[in-house]
């Protein structure tokens, strides 16, 4: 039965029982039992109402329903329905439904008109695999999305997440934060930024201002963390700082990538990195920095290359490309390489440097070898040959030196505190004893071959070896 014909007034689709009040000029018409109401595109369905006709208001009580466009269904106890301004006002167990989207709380109003529906004391939104809660909340049936305010918590299967401002995408399912947010994911893996969002379909991550990301394993931090969890893999953009738990390595630079199913990360664009020890620290320097953790055997694999400086308190080092073992205490450098220790410069086709504690324990230098020592501003002692193998005390003084193949070399000879010339030699293989870094006693092995020079006749004329370098102006600087 219809109460009016008229356009936009109240129908009466179904009811039981129809009772009539008249209240002054008011007519008030009391529904009891199977209720269903009509105005415009909302229906009301409840067990009873009242109807103010003439303000087109509707009490509705009991087990309400109301449906709208969009798709939208809501349930509730008690339920005010402004039919002049189209605003329904829900009371008490209220569900909002859309498509997979429901929305609970105690007290929501719902602005017909733009298809929106507000609660301003704690709410729950659910699909799934995802909840939502806050104290403050809005929701756009017509945009599939909703904005929450205040203690806002998501969990999904694979995070939870905490912020106080927070727009989300029922259908995209992507969430967007405006305010300091914190994400704890599985395994220990903890994200914090103050914008960005989480796609929930792709498991992506993009956090930019102040973000943070943090695992089992790192502490990062740059001007924009990208993090794909579905594959473990992700990026740092601009200022990257990047530090292992326990704090013995460190490394920034302008570009990082990492995977933390292989547990590598490459840094790019000015980067450096930072190996500590109780004893001393390594900086390392160059284009690119790759690095290899392997956590079962506790050991770190570094690889740079292109431009790279390596730099301890007693070692500095310098090279096109370089791989350093942890286990191994081995750094391996490669293409024209120059180890400098105290007075000592090496160079050749290929170094490897074992360190004990960070201090060098022996070099071994492959092909093209040459070590040069620095006496005064015009003398050079000088050892060249095709291998050379170099040992040093606990001191990091060298002590003992074995060259292979062609080996050839010059040195200053003393008589107690007084040079007195210059010993040239060469010989298949020789090998010399130092002490303070310094030849005290060489051995020719196999053909050897020796002049003196006195030191009136090289004084004008020092001896350099073929291939001779005094690289001091590449030498890098100490960092700590």
């Amino acid at each position: 039965m219809s109460v009016s014909a008229q356009e936009k007034e109240i129908e009466i689709i179904n009811s039981d029982e129809l009772i009539i009040e008249k209240k002054g000029d008011e007519t008030i018409r009391k529904l009891i039992g199977n209720v269903i109401l009509k105005h415009d595109s909302t229906t009301l369905h409840c067990d009873s109402a009242y109807i103010f006709m003439e303000k087109k208001y509707v009490e509705a009580m009991s087990h309400v329903k109301a449906f709208t466009t969009k798709s939208v269904r809501m349930n509730c106890d008690r339920l005010a329905y402004d039919g002049e301004n189209k605003i329904l006002e829900l009371y008490d167990n209220i569900t909002l439904i859309q498509n997979d989207a429901k929305l609970t709380t105690n007290r929501l109003t719902y602005y017909r008109n733009k298809s929106e529906g507000t609660y301003i004391n704690h709410g729950r939104l659910s699909q799934p695999g995802s909840e939502l809660i806050s104290q403050i909340g809005i929701y756009y049936a017509d945009k599939d999305s909703a904005d929450f305010f205040q203690k806002v918590v998501q969990t999904t299967e694979d995070y939870t997440l905490f912020t106080d401002t927070l727009h989300y995408n029922t259908e995209k399912k992507i969430a967007t934060f405006h305010a300091p947010t914190k994400i704890n994911g599985k395994n220990g893996r903890k994200m914090y930024t103050e914008r960005g969002y989480y796609k929930s379909k792709e498991k992506v991550a993009f956090l930019y201002q102040n973000p943070t990301y943090t695992d089992s394993s790192y502490y990062l931090e740059g001007d924009t963390i990208f993090y794909q969890d579905s594959i473990q893999k992700g990026w740092a953009h601009c200022n990257v700082f990047l530090r292992n738990n326990d704090s013995t390595y460190i490394s920034a630079g302008e570009q990082l990538y990492f995977d933390r199913n292989k547990r590598t990360t490459m840094l790019t664009e000015y980067p450096y990195a930072i190996q500590q020890s109780k004893k001393d620290t390594m900086v390392l320097f160059a284009d690119t920095l790759f690095v290899v953790d392997d956590s079962l055997a506790n050991n770190r694999k570094m690889i740079a290359y292109r431009n790279v400086k390596v730099t301890m308190k007693d070692v500095l080092a310098i090279a096109d490309s370089m791989v350093y073992d942890r286990v191994d205490s081995l750094l391996k450098l490669y293409q024209n390489p120059v180890v400098w220790q105290d007075i000592n410069q090496l160079t050749g086709d290929t170094i490897l440097v074992w360190l004990r504690q960070n201090k060098i324990d022996s070099i071994k230098v492959i092909d093209k070898c040459f070590a040069v020592s620095k006496e005064d501003s015009i003398f050079y002692n000088q050892v060249k040959g095709k291998k050379m193998f170099a040992r040093f005390n606990i001191n990091n003084e060298l002590v003992f030196m074995r060259v292979d193949g062609n080996s050839e070399s010059v040195y200053l000879v003393k008589d107690g505190n007084k040079y007195i010339g210059l010993n040239q030699s060469n010989s298949k293989n020789l090998e010399l004893e130092l002490e303070a870094n310094k030849p005290v006693k060489v051995r020719f092995l196999q053909k050897p071959q020796a002049v003196f020079h006195p030191l009136h006749e090289v004084w004008q004329n020092p001896i350099r070896l073929e291939g001779f370098k005094w690289l001091e102006g590449l030498k890098p600087k100490r960092y700590y």
